[in-house]
């Protein structure tokens, strides 16, 4: 946000490149629906559903408790990158900015992975005879 202007996609590349690994962690769940689904021991879209939603109600809250302390702790000086709001020089949070560029740099793997299988699968059924007999699992 620039004044008034609110900008709802990045304007350059860099702040693509910025903004992605949020939108990376805010679609990790949904690769893990359907092994969860596949260790239910009876399967049902009501039960998936009840765990969908259990899941949901337990972290929504966590956010907003944790949301609402941080903005407590730092109030209208908390920076657009929570990361910022620390020292740069402190080792603790050069281990946490290390971290978490490893969590995003190897969950893309996760992400790619059911995506090319999903593809995989479309092709085999829009050309079977294309298909080599072999999918991706």
């Amino acid at each position: 946000v620039h004044g008034d202007q609110l900008n709802l996609w990045p304007t350059s590349f860099e702040k693509f490149v910025y903004v992605y690994p949020i939108f990376g962690i805010a679609y990790m769940c949904h690769p893990n629906v359907l092994p969860m689904h596949s260790e239910l021991t009876r399967p049902t879209r009501s039960r998936v559903a009840w765990i969908v939603h259990f899941t949901m109600a337990l972290c929504c809250p966590l956010y907003g408790v944790v949301g609402i302390l941080g903005y407590m702790h730092a109030g209208h000086n908390v920076c657009d990158n929570i990361l910022e709001n620390y020292c740069s020089s402190d080792p603790l949070m050069t281990a946490g900015r290390i971290g978490l560029v490893l969590t995003i740099v190897l969950s893309i793997p996760l992400l790619v992975h059911p995506a090319r299988g999903c593809l995989d699968r479309i092709f085999d059924e829009i050309f079977p005879r294309l298909s080599s007999g072999t999918s991706v699992q």
